[in-house]
């Protein structure tokens, strides 16, 4: 393994893949690594924090450091980074091989090394998690003419770039199903049930601002005079129609105003959630949450920050295209694309390297 890592060290891949962590190093291997983090193998409780997204998780020599129930702990861990490199014993590799839940090593194995024991997995990770709040809208009239707002799905679309879609169920015309039914690269994440729309939208019409650009309406909490029960058959109703409609599971959930009290979070758990995207935190310990490293326009963004999870508003993407950014979002998805296509570029390269170390 030591062999391994001087190898990825001396060849530079952490300019391509600089996000490191070694699991349970060696002391050579820390002295090689020292800015990388060291993981313990009970790290991964659930792979999505975004301080357990790395491009490369590098092992340990002590295979025993791997937990005994291997597909369950490398599920976890290849949802964390980009590639994994690991040491694992031949009864390791067999008990791999042979997991229904996680498929045939040879499915996930880029390249394995001729020095013993030695494996290459790749990751899950392709690009950063993109959510994208508000369709069809979040407190702004809905407008009459959708097109802007599709256009800029479409732009992921066209550029096979996967995006979660925080949906707002309750409000959603049979047009709109239709459109979303359609989307090939959307994930569906429940974005409340209506997300206080009839009350908030036609305060922004009274007042004239229907954009809300002078703050007419704030920040709020969908369900805060609503009990349990309500909350509970609200965000069931929501669930079920979006997965009956879509035909897809919808397994996450993102608080409108990123605001989530704790009926709200028992309600997602019994409901059978499995994350919750917020960038507030969530009281009690119901689901993991998934904060944003970069929260904006893309206008904005900055891939050189090293972003893993990126939220942009559908509606104020439309605000960019409609301004002076038309470009913007485009070239903010282009350079998404050419970085990725360089992170893989530099797996398959090391994944070749190492398969000829002897």
């Amino acid at each position: 393994m030591l062999k391994a890592l001087r190898f990825i060290h001396d060849m530079g891949f952490r300019e391509s893949l600089p996000r490191a962590a070694l699991l349970a190093p060696a002391t050579d291997a820390r002295a090689l690594w020292t800015e990388a983090p060291v993981l313990a193998a009970d790290s991964f409780d659930h792979g999505m924090r975004p301080e357990l997204r790395f491009d490369v998780v590098l092992g340990s020599e002590a295979r025993d450091a791997i937990p005994v129930d291997l597909a369950t702990w490398l599920s976890r861990v290849l949802a964390s980074c980009r590639v994994a490199v690991l040491c694992m014993t031949g009864t390791q590799q067999d008990a791999l091989q042979h997991a229904p839940e996680f498929g045939p090593i040879r499915e996930r194995t880029l390249a394995q090394s001729t020095s013993p024991g030695l494996v290459l997995l790749r990751g899950d990770l392709t690009f950063p998690l993109i959510r994208i709040d508000d369709y069809p809208t979040g407190v702004r009239p809905i407008p009459g003419d959708m097109g802007p707002l599709h256009e800029v799905l479409m732009l992921f679309e066209a550029r096979s770039i996967p995006y979660w879609l925080g949906i707002v169920p309750g409000i959603l015309t049979e047009a709109m199903f239709d459109f979303l039914s359609g989307l090939s690269h959307m994930i569906p994440v429940q974005h409340g049930y209506d997300h206080s729309y009839p009350k908030m939208s036609a305060r922004l019409i009274a007042r004239g601002d229907p954009l809300n650009q002078r703050g007419t309406v704030g920040t709020f909490n969908e369900f805060r005079w609503d009990f349990y029960p309500a909350i509970l058959d609200k965000l069931g109703r929501g669930k079920d129609v979006l997965e009956q409609r879509l035909r897809r599971k919808v397994r996450a959930y993102i608080p409108p105003c990123n605001m989530c009290d704790r009926a709200t979070a028992k309600a997602l758990r019994n409901l059978g959630f499995e994350l919750c995207l917020s960038d507030k935190p969530v009281p009690g310990d119901h689901l993991p949450v998934l904060r944003s490293d970069f929260y904006g326009r893309s206008s904005d963004a900055q891939l050189t920050k090293g972003a893993e999870v990126m939220c942009l508003h559908a509606t104020w993407e439309v605000d960019v295209q409609r301004g002076t950014g038309q470009s913007a979002l485009p070239a903010f998805l282009d350079a998404l694309v050419l970085q990725t296509q360089r992170k893989q570029q530099a797996i398959d390269a090391l994944a070749l390297g190492l398969g000829r170390l002897q």
